[in-house]
């Protein structure tokens, strides 16, 4: 049990890493980015987070996490979204890409044209998690 919890806390620290890479590759010149999740299992990775905020309100986020087929679409507006499955970017067009788990490892998947439809830049680094469609 004891060696669980212990898995458990190293796991949250990868995600809370990620997910700081992500809102920042995404949001580089902005202190702290607003982000409202749905669908997220636990919210750990952003609790005590100093780059990513999260907000009770889709309209006071500046980035989406949804990891839910029935979020209402309505909401979204022009928010950029990351999809936490692989299979919720062809549900979510405006998705810029995924955050998800595989054979217990973390993996990023960003879509270069909906980036660049958004006018998103990335880093050099993201270069080897984006792809030019959803497989």
């Amino acid at each position: 049990m004891a060696v669980c919890g212990f898995a458990k806390e190293a796991h949250l620290s990868i995600e809370q890493k990620i997910v700081n890479k992500i809102t920042h590759a995404l949001f580089p010149h902005k202190k702290v980015v607003c982000v409202y999740s749905y669908g997220l299992e636990n919210s750990l990775e952003f609790k005590n987070n100093p780059y990513a905020k999260l907000v009770d309100n889709v309209k006071k986020a500046d980035l989406l996490f949804i990891g839910k087929s029935d979020f209402d679409k309505k909401k979204i507006s022009k928010k950029p979204i990351i999809v936490l499955k692989y299979s919720l970017l062809k549900e979510y067009p405006s998705a810029l890409g995924a955050y998800f788990f595989q054979k217990s490892r973390p993996n990023i998947v960003m879509l270069e044209p909906r980036l660049e439809k958004m006018h998103i830049k990335l880093p050099k680094e993201f270069e080897r998690y984006t792809e030019s469609k959803i497989w």
